[in-house]
């Protein structure tokens, strides 16, 4: 991340990523690997070997230091090393015997069966006893493996969390570029708004002096009712100032997350957001402002889908 947006304590960081460690350890192959996508919150699966089922409290308490929410997976896989065999042990002489006896007693009575090769005789189970394992050192190894994947996992979801972060920032510029735009037309949508609330009374008027029966009170309640319409519909400034403030405050939080995650923080703010967005609409006094509307509603939609993928 850049200086400008990277900040000494947390990071925008996604729910999703993967992370994986391998080592060579005490003749043995082992494998770890991290697995993190969305949850409302953190949720932690191991998937341990019995052998190794020790490491599984410093696993759990590094993924808590650095995830606040999240479905985390870890699992660890391990097998003897290829070479354990040749290395481990000479091959059992009793069990060889036992082993030819039992291949003579098959060749009495089917002659045509193949014989045993050297491999077969190494491969079949007794022959070579297995080296002890060193659980110690395996242990050793998982742990350190562990370690490696849970800060590959933070990495990956910090910069998966940066390139959220600056798909929200593009949408906010394109929201309160909107906003502006509305502002600087406003006065000339008033002015437009007024003129035909105007057009509207003296149609009003008219229409009394030509009916019979319409009393000077009922008369000043509709032209009250077009004035008092007029006066709603035509004042925006407060959806637009609460506009700016949620995504003044958006950015704030987007460049500078607090501690346990901004993901809850950011979805309340997209509620705000929409329901500005919803009310300019609801006063709409010309094309051009329900188009704005719905505009702002397509940008605050598409920011709060980037959003549920943060922690």
């Amino acid at each position: 991340m850049t200086s400008e947006h990277s900040k000494a304590g947390a990071v925008c960081a996604s729910m999703t990523g993967y992370a994986s460690a391998a080592r060579a350890v005490a003749g043995a192959n082992l494998s770890c690997e991290l697995r993190s996508v969305n949850s409302r919150f953190l949720d932690l699966q191991f998937r341990i070997p019995d052998e190794l089922r020790q490491i599984e409290a410093a696993v759990r308490e590094a993924i808590v230091a650095g995830c606040a929410r999240g479905k985390i997976e870890f699992r660890v896989q391990w097998q003897r090393a290829d070479d354990t065999a040749s290395s481990a042990a000479a091959p059992d002489k009793a069990a060889i015997k036992r082993l030819a006896g039992w291949q003579a007693s098959v060749l009495d009575e089917l002659p045509e069966a193949g014989r045993l090769s050297v491999a077969d005789v190494l491969r079949w189970p007794g022959v070579i006893a297995d080296r002890p394992l060193d659980t110690d050192a395996l242990r050793d190894a998982a742990a350190d493996a562990a370690r490696e994947c849970v800060a590959t996992l933070r990495q990956a979801r910090a910069r998966e969390g940066e390139r959220i972060a600056a798909h929200l920032r593009e949408r906010l510029d394109r929201i309160d570029a909107i906003a502006a735009s509305v502002a600087d037309r406003l006065p000339e949508l008033r002015e437009a708004h007024r003129r035909k609330v105007a057009s509207r009374v003296d149609e009003l008027v008219a229409a009394a002096s030509e009916t019979a029966g319409v009393s000077r009170d009922e008369l000043a309640g509709r032209i009250a009712s077009e004035v008092t319409l007029f006066s709603l519909r035509a004042d925006v400034d407060e959806e637009l100032a609460r506009l700016r403030m949620h995504t003044a405050e958006v950015r704030r939080i987007v460049d500078q997350p607090p501690a346990g995650g901004l993901g809850k923080r950011l979805d309340f703010l997209m509620q705000e957001l929409n329901r500005e967005a919803n009310t300019l609409g609801s006063k709409a006094v010309a094309v051009d402002l329900a188009n704005a509307s719905i505009d702002l509603k397509l940008l605050i939609e598409q920011m709060r889908e980037q959003i549920q993928n943060l922690e």
